[in-house]
């Protein structure tokens, strides 16, 4: 395979994440509501990436510690803001910084993210 080749293999998929959005509205006391509510799971790798900045569709994205790659669903409709809470040795929660469609084939998203707990 390729550079140019998107493909995922199943062997690399070895994290399970949940995708997780904030729940609108407030709580009791009148304030945001900070609660997060599942989107969807899915196998993913997670590896640690070395950039203080990194270029991602059309403007920079700062303090990426973390690339999150997925095979692309239809119903994976990710944005800035949304968490994911990997299991397995990357185990943690992740603040998305940005959402790629790789070369735009809809083969995998490549999920910019850095690590908040």
């Amino acid at each position: 395979m390729g550079q140019s080749d998107v493909r995922i293999r199943a062997g690399e998929l070895k994290h399970e994440v949940t995708f997780l959005r904030r729940v609108p509205g407030q709580d009791d006391m009148g304030q945001p509501n900070t609660a997060f509510a599942p989107l969807f799971v899915a196998w993913a790798s997670v590896n640690p990436i070395n950039a203080r900045e990194y270029f991602a569709a059309g403007h920079y994205v700062e303090d990426v510690d973390t690339e999150i790659r997925i095979r692309y669903e239809p119903h994976s409709m990710l944005v800035a803001q949304d968490e994911a809470q990997v299991g397995g040795t990357m185990g943690g929660r992740y603040k998305i910084q940005g959402v790629l469609n790789v070369e735009q084939y809809g083969a995998a998203l490549k999920i910019l993210a850095k690590r908040v707990g």
